[in-house]
């Protein structure tokens, strides 16, 4: 026991000479990392700033293929499947309408262009790019209304995810014309 405080007093006397020594000196004894700059006085973040004075922020753009469910206020996911291509073949809905490529489909403020290789989502000056997709589908479902089927086929196994419409909502078909979405209630 009398070796843990012999210890104990060791440290002690260690760190308070360390302190003491450094006071004497006349230099501070400065924790602070070296490679932190501080350039002045706190202030709000310049893109809250830039926002708060008119600016507008940049248009994102980019390649995102979870973009259908980071836009609550156009789609929402109600439901996802990643499998083996006979299982997630078997959930595509047999009366489900494709999609062909050129086809628009406009949801709240929203529009989704379907192209040859994936579709492009627009929302004002932002762009989101989802690749990988084989087809679409647009179906109606009876607890849900009007919900888009995407069938992708991403790194891995394919995936498929359903999402509800929210109205009002107008599909574009090349060699078709539009149609209105029916109610979702």
């Amino acid at each position: 026991m009398t070796r843990y405080y012999a210890i104990a007093t060791v440290l002690v006397v260690l760190f308070v000479g360390i302190v003491v020594g450094f006071g004497q000196a006349g230099r501070r004894l400065d924790v602070r990392s070296p490679d932190v700059e501080h350039p002045g006085s706190p202030s709000r973040p310049r893109a809250a700033a830039a926002l708060a004075s008119g600016a507008t922020a940049e248009p994102f753009d980019a390649d995102a293929p979870w973009a259908l469910s980071a836009l609550p206020e156009c789609y929402a996911q109600i439901g996802s499947l990643r499998d083996f291509p006979d299982v997630v073949r078997r959930h595509v809905p047999r009366v489900a309408e494709p999609l062909p490529a050129g086809s628009t489909l406009r949801t709240g403020t929203c529009a989704l262009d379907v192209g040859p290789r994936g579709l492009t989502i627009r929302r004002g000056p932002d762009r989101f790019r989802v690749g990988g997709v084989q087809r679409f589908f647009l179906t109606r479902d009876p607890a849900h209304g009007e919900v888009l089927v995407l069938l992708r086929q991403g790194d891995g196994l394919p995936e498929l995810r359903r999402y509800t419409l929210r109205l009002p909502s107008r599909l574009s078909v090349p060699g078709r014309g539009a149609r209105i979405a029916r109610s979702n209630a």
